[in-house]
């Protein structure tokens, strides 16, 4: 007979560490159950919540849309759906009989849109059209129209629509930025069309219908600046009179442009793209290449000379500037005559922070002020020297201090 032997190993006895390890292994295990349970009941109440908030949109959607103003979709104009968005501006204050809007979207520099905007409400005030202004900021220029000019009496906006306008077929559009020109080559804004005109530019608006000189100047003389500007002027006027007893009627006004690096006189505009019309364009850096004309020692020669015309030796000049070089030229030529309004606030305008709000608020106040001197001397190509003569009520023509060469 064949005898099987069984052959058993031997169970080897559990040691101490064999049983931690099966006793950690048992608790994982409950842990991960107890984790997926956690996540199951964690999923039924955030869907639970989600069905409930769903539920409160769908009741309530309808009641909010009920409570808004019917606005009639089909007879919209770009500007009435801005006005809708924007409704704290308020309009109508210089409506007009034909019903129709001229739209001025200004752009650039202070001296640049104030100039765009008289021109602008001269040929609305011509044309009987309501004037829109379109004061949107950007590198040139990072004040609001609220920081610098009260607004209850301007219809006004603080972004571009010029896109609505152009897909829209109750507006004809000039933009004169996209496609800069020399004045002579820029074509007139055609008035006398039966639409609304929408014009984009930082020049003047010329239009089919003619105005006057004397309305660009009741149009800038209408502008009421903010409390702030006007605190500012007050301190620049207290501290002439602290440092040469005068009043700025008594002085010779000089605004000197002489700021030739376009990339220090409007920080950032390199950095633009080349499709943004108010990139560092060639025109834009021939403008700035002209101010080389405008050096201090230019503007002294014109200085001495109108001294001697008027065999006034002593006169007082009241300087603005746009870089501390030609007013530190200025004093060095006229030593004792020269009063550059200089507060704590001036200080902050410097480099990147040239064209910031308060910066601005400081320019507008001098412009202002040079509006009130009793003659005037001034930039070419600047803007800013050009609304100041047209603020201006100055004794004697006004003459420029550059150079032709």
């Amino acid at each position: 007979p064949i005898h099987y032997v069984f052959v058993t190993r031997r169970r080897r006895p559990r040691t101490r560490r064999s049983s931690r390890v099966a006793t950690f292994q048992l608790h994982m295990k409950l842990t991960a159950a107890r984790t997926r349970s956690d996540l199951r009941r964690a999923a039924v109440k955030l869907s639970n919540l989600l069905l409930k908030f769903f539920c409160v949109w769908v009741w309530v959607t309808p009641l909010f849309l009920a409570s808004q103003p019917h606005v009639d979709k089909s007879r919209f104009t770009c500007f009435d759906e801005v006005r809708v968005n924007h409704s704290a501006n308020i309009p109508g204050h210089n409506s007009s009989k034909r019903n129709l809007k001229l739209v001025i979207e200004v752009s650039h520099g202070l001296g640049n849109r104030l100039r765009a905007y008289s021109t602008a409400k001269a040929l609305a005030q011509q044309s009987d059209r309501e004037l829109i202004l379109v004061w949107a900021k950007d590198v040139h220029l990072q004040a609001a129209f609220h920081d610098l000019f009260f607004d209850d009496e301007i219809t006004w906006q603080d972004h571009s629509f010029l896109d609505c306008a152009k897909q829209s077929p109750e507006y004809v559009v000039y933009d004169y930025l996209t496609d800069p020109k020399d004045w002579r080559e820029r074509k007139p804004v055609d008035d006398t069309i039966e639409k609304h005109i929408y014009v984009r530019t930082a020049y003047s608006v010329k239009g089919v219908t003619a105005y006057q000189l004397t309305d660009m100047s009741s149009a800038l003389r209408s502008l009421k600046p903010q409390a702030i500007v006007q605190n500012f002027m007050s301190r620049m006027e207290e501290q002439l009179w602290k440092q040469m007893k005068l009043k700025v009627p008594n002085l010779v006004g000089v605004h000197l442009r002489m700021q030739a690096d376009l990339g220090k006189d409007v920080p950032g505009v390199f950095e633009l793209s080349k499709t943004d019309p108010r990139h560092a364009s060639a025109r834009m850096q021939a403008v700035a290449e002209t101010r080389r004309m405008c050096h201090y020692t230019h503007f002294a020669k014109v200085l001495r000379a109108r001294a001697l015309k008027s065999n006034v030796l002593d006169e007082v000049f009241f300087v603005s500037s746009d870089c501390s070089e030609a007013r530190f030229g200025l004093e060095s030529e006229f030593p004792g005559r020269i009063f550059a309004p200089q507060l704590a606030e001036h200080e902050g305008c410097v480099g990147p922070s040239v064209r910031s709000t308060q910066c601005v608020q400081l320019a507008l106040g001098e412009m202002m002020l040079l509006s009130k001197t009793s003659a005037f001397v001034y930039s070419v190509e600047s803007s800013f020297s050009e609304v100041v003569v047209k603020l201006g009520r100055f004794e004697t023509p006004s003459v420029s201090g550059c150079t032709s060469k």
